[in-house]
């Protein structure tokens, strides 16, 4: 998966912790400290490589995808992923979250223009 993340996404695992879900599954939880021009870079990435389906639907739902203190947090199809393709998923995603420079309103206002 760190090879999918690299190739697909620009960013390089740095970290993977492995927990256990509550029913026992197993989650891997990796993190990677970025510098802003990279964390720029992969939210540009992610929001310009989803469909436009995606991309309405998160539009719609934008309230959902960033919190008050300005984190902006998505889900993507781990298995679309593995296959190439940035999708929208919910089970067994890959979440990626970035803080952003601005908080609340200001960081909707953010991700909406990237999103038009």
């Amino acid at each position: 998966m760190r090879k999918v993340i690299k190739e697909m996404l620009g960013v390089e695992v740095k970290a993977t912790e492995m927990l256990h879900g509550h029913y026992g599954n197993i989650i891997f939880d990796s993190r990677t400290p970025l510098e802003q021009e990279e964390a720029e870079a992969l939210l540009d990435r992610v929001l310009t490589g989803l469909g436009s389906a995606d991309r309405a639907l998160l539009l719609r739902e934008l309230r959902g995808h960033v919190d008050d203190r300005g984190i902006f947090f998505v889900r993507l199809d781990k298995q679309e992923l593995l296959l190439g393709r940035l999708v929208l998923g919910g089970s067994d995603p890959v979440k990626i979250s970035v803080k952003l420079s601005v908080k609340g309103e200001r960081a909707e206002e953010l991700i909406k223009g990237c999103l038009t």
